[in-house]
């Protein structure tokens, strides 16, 4: 009689050749979901960072200086070696006046609404006639400016130097006349004179008339 086979026990490998016939296609399957998912992550995850910073970031407020250049008729201040005359035929001495710097142009003294103030600066807004030099020319080549005030007038000034009447005068935002006293007002009629050395990238300064 003969003797019956032991069935064979299957080694690790051919259990591992069976399983991969079996399920390669659930194998390959969650291979390309996995490679999608590394693919998409990135993108999804900067989205939603963007997302949710615009949603969380607190609203900033952006304040635009608007300035209100009135329209009637037209004062004139020219830089002199001596204090120029302003010569005014409207009611308000400060409202439209005209200040002529020479070669670095004229530029016109405007009203800001946020400070209900006239104010007079090197802006392209309120430039009336270009010159033959602008801020950039000053700042890199220095100069020499001086002009009477039609008005009581404050200065910022925070380089060069500055004089009143030809008094030098303390720097700064405003401009003093000395430490001591504080004195910032200049008086209608005064002569100003600020003087820049080349390279000064701080040179220019602003007017603020006293309303």
């Amino acid at each position: 009689m003969a003797k019956k086979a032991t069935p064979k026990n299957p080694t690790w490998w051919e259990k591992a050749k069976g399983f991969f016939k079996r399920s390669w296609k659930t194998i390959l399957a969650v291979f390309l979901i996995i490679m999608v998912v590394l693919f998409v992550l990135p993108f999804a995850i900067q989205i939603l960072r963007t997302t949710w910073g615009k949603i969380l970031q607190p609203a900033q407020s952006v304040v635009r200086q608007e300035i209100v250049a009135p329209q009637e008729q037209v004062q004139k201040v020219v830089p002199l070696a001596e204090p120029a005359k302003v010569e005014s035929t409207i009611s308000d001495p400060i409202g439209n006046t005209v200040f002529d710097f020479g070669d670095f142009g004229s530029y016109q003294v405007v009203y800001d609404t946020n400070r209900n103030m006239y104010t007079l600066g090197w802006w392209n807004e309120n430039m009336v006639q270009p010159g033959t030099k602008n801020l950039a020319d000053l700042k890199r080549d220095g100069g020499k400016i001086s002009f009477t005030v039609p008005a009581d007038c404050w200065i910022n000034n925070s380089a060069g130097a500055l004089f009143v009447d030809g008094i030098e005068w303390d720097l700064g935002n405003y401009g003093e006349a000395d430490r001591i006293s504080e004195t910032t007002l200049i008086k209608k009629g005064q002569k100003i004179t600020v003087e820049y050395q080349p390279g000064n990238d701080s040179a220019g300064f602003q007017l603020w008339f006293k309303p």
